[in-house]
């Protein structure tokens, strides 16, 4: 079902959440992370731009996951299709539209995906990277810990990288263990990081 109207559609290329953030039930609604196949979106994405849609949202929890096992001839190791492979894909599609990747967690930006926003002829030049937190104690606690080098360094790299790049994210404030200290930290990180748009949440504690 389509509600956005004709310009733009969201296209759901994956379904669950394959982290355990401390303050987030997803997992526990959404279930284990599971890819759409490549053929069913390309499908759904052929069909959007026929009907005149000019911007493709590609979105799930976590689009940089998405993955697809490839048919391996005899002889050969297990290979996969990535993120990357989708785009580039959907890039293939004839027709005069945009691509949007939301939500993209820090770590998980690798460089062939950069090469792709780069050089695609559809690619929006923007990335909603929801950080959470900047201060590695607090990503820490909040079982995070493998987004804490992304979430100090992604800002610079892909604005040297792409210096027209619009970026968003999201930060939660106020999560058990932080201090007074660890806020003006986290202040300090995003005054460095100029994001073009914020949102900020509060930490609310619930059952589970």
């Amino acid at each position: 079902m389509r509600l956005t109207g004709k310009a733009f559609a969201y296209l759901k290329i994956a379904e669950g959440c394959a982290h355990r953030c401390a303050y987030c039930a997803i997992p526990s609604i959404r279930g284990k992370y599971r890819s759409r196949p490549m053929k069913s979106i390309l499908r759904e994405a052929r069909a959007l731009i026929a009907s005149g849609c000019r911007e493709l949202n590609i979105v799930a929890q976590d689009p940089m996951l998405w993955r697809e096992k490839k048919t391996k001839a005899r002889g050969e190791g297990e290979a996969w299709r990535t993120l990357p492979d989708l785009l580039r894909a959907i890039d293939r599609i004839p027709g005069d539209f945009w691509v949007r990747v939301l939500y993209s967690y820090p770590s998980e930006i690798t460089e062939d995906f950069v090469v792709w926003m780069m050089t695609s002829p559809h690619a929006v030049h923007y990335m909603d990277i929801p950080l959470q937190h900047t201060v590695p104690e607090m990503l820490v606690k909040m079982n995070r810990r493998q987004a804490i080098d992304a979430s100090l360094s992604v800002t610079g790299v892909l604005r040297d990288l792409i210096p027209d790049i619009t970026l968003r994210t999201t930060i939660l404030v106020g999560f058990p263990g932080e201090t007074e200290l660890r806020f003006k930290r986290l202040l300090s990180d995003l005054t460095r990081m100029q994001f073009d748009h914020l949102a900020a949440f509060a930490y609310s504690p619930e059952a589970g």
